[in-house]
Formats: structure tokens, sequence, C-alpha cells
């Protein structure tokens, strides 16, 4: 839990970072002060994140009888989050660049 948060407060620190060094960014895709709100949503996103995902995986290891079950619920859990991360950045690319 420590981890994911550490991860979301670095990436909330680069986002913030690439709001306030690149004006031309702003001006050229959003309008005035709106792609700050960005940073705002970014933050919530990974912190939801991080809670739902570390909230299933001690769910799960509460639920499984053995150890074994439990890893392989866990290992089929992982699969099923990086899949569907995947489908999510090709269907937005495909979305925005198509």
């Amino acid at each position: 839990m420590i981890l994911l948060t550490v991860v979301a407060f670095a990436v909330y620190g680069m986002l913030l970072f690439a709001a306030c060094a690149v004006d031309s960014f702003e001006r050229t895709i959003l309008p005035g002060e709106v792609s700050n709100i960005l940073i705002v949503i970014f933050f919530v996103f990974y912190n939801v994140r991080g809670y739902v995902v570390t909230s299933l995986y001690v769910h799960i290891r509460l639920l499984s009888s053995s150890k074994k079950e439990s890893s392989v619920r866990s290992g089929r859990l992982g699969y099923l989050a990086q899949f569907g991360a995947a489908v999510g950045a090709v269907g937005s690319f495909l979305v925005l660049n198509l």
C-alpha cells in the first residue's frame, strides 16, 4: 500500500512538472487553465485504483482456502488487470488518432 502511494505521488509530481513546464501544450491542446484539471484527475485516479487493487488482493486472500488457490486467483486477477490496461491504452490511442 505504501508503494502504491509513493507511485501515485510520483505520477502526480511528473504531471505537475509537465503542466508547469510546458506552456505551449496548454495553449495548443487545451485552452486556458483547463489542462491543470488533468493533474487532479490523474491524482484521484491513481489513488482510487491503488486502493481498489489492494482491497481486491486482500479480499481474495481472505476468501481462498489455501495459499495455492490464493496464488492462482491473484495471478488471474493480475493478468486481467494488465490485459484491461493494455486494451484501454490501445483503445484510447485508436480513438484519439483515427
